[in-house]
């Protein structure tokens, strides 16, 4: 049996099913079976990576849209003041007319 079949045939089977067979396999079996548990490992440990980089990113997301809502609330009461401001100055400038 080649690698790629023995990986195929471990991938079928359960922990508890390798774990009832490891008497029946030879040192060779028994080495493939090792580098298939260590990139497993390593692949279960990349998509716990994958997986905090993920929320993070989501994370920043949602502060991102915080910060973009608190600019947009200040940006709207910055044109408030200024249209206030304007207003006074019109007002201020027809009151010296009369």
């Amino acid at each position: 049996m080649d690698r790629e079949e023995f990986f195929a045939e471990l991938d079928q089977l359960t922990p508890k099913e390798i774990e009832e067979r490891l008497s029946s396999w030879d040192k060779d079996q028994l080495l493939v079976l090792q580098d298939y548990l260590s990139g497993k490992q390593a692949k279960a440990q990349s998509n716990e990576v994958v997986r905090a980089a993920t929320d993070a990113a989501w994370s920043a997301a949602e502060v991102a849209m915080r910060a973009n809502t608190k600019a947009t609330i200040a940006i709207i009461i910055a044109v408030s003041a200024m249209l206030a401001a304007i207003t006074s100055a019109v007002v201020a400038l027809l009151d010296l007319q009369y």
